[in-house]
């Protein structure tokens, strides 16, 4: 009967380990289509603001759409 509980207690313990990798791989796809998000944004706003002042004004707009968009995630979890 114990040999029974211990070979349960690791089949749990194998399972919560791959639960606990899927939820890592699910949350690092999310992060790495963000940083796609992010370069293709960022290579726009290089080529579209040919002079400081307008570049300036695009990174300061862009970083506080990505700071909204970051406290909206961490209020919805």
């Amino acid at each position: 009967m114990d040999n029974i509980n211990q070979e349960a207690q690791e089949m749990v313990n194998k399972l919560t380990i791959i639960r606990d990798e899927f939820i890592k791989n699910k949350e690092e796809l999310s992060v790495s289509v963000r940083k796609d998000i992010i370069c293709a944004n960022l290579k726009d706003l290089l080529k579209n603001n040919r002079d400081y002042d307008s570049l300036k004004l695009g990174l300061d707009n862009f970083i506080t759409e990505l700071l909204n968009f970051k406290k909206e995630k961490d209020k919805d979890e």
